[in-house]
């Protein structure tokens, strides 16, 4: 029997609802530090992959000199790695 058209489109949309809403978080409290602009300049343009190898998803974390984007994909290398077991 094949999944339910809409069963299957809410968990292909799940991933991105969670990234998105993580990311929305963490920019809002980037937002509201003190002083954090000198930290973030120092990571702009670096690019920071977090593997949690208990749900064996990985994501990417793209700091700019204001925010930081939150990708499950990235085709470029990254600057940094860390595994969370």
């Amino acid at each position: 029997m094949l999944p339910d058209l809409d069963t299957l489109r809410q968990q292909l949309m799940l991933p991105q609802l969670v990234n998105g809403g993580l990311e929305t978080l963490l920019n809002h409290l980037i937002q509201r530090t003190e002083y954090c602009e000198p930290y973030l300049r120092k990571l702009q343009e670096k690019v920071l992959a977090v593997h949690f190898e208990h749900l064996n998803q990985q994501i990417y974390l793209m700091f700019s000199a204001q925010r930081v984007d939150l990708l499950h994909q990235y085709e470029g290398s990254t600057d940094c790695a860390i595994r969370i077991s």
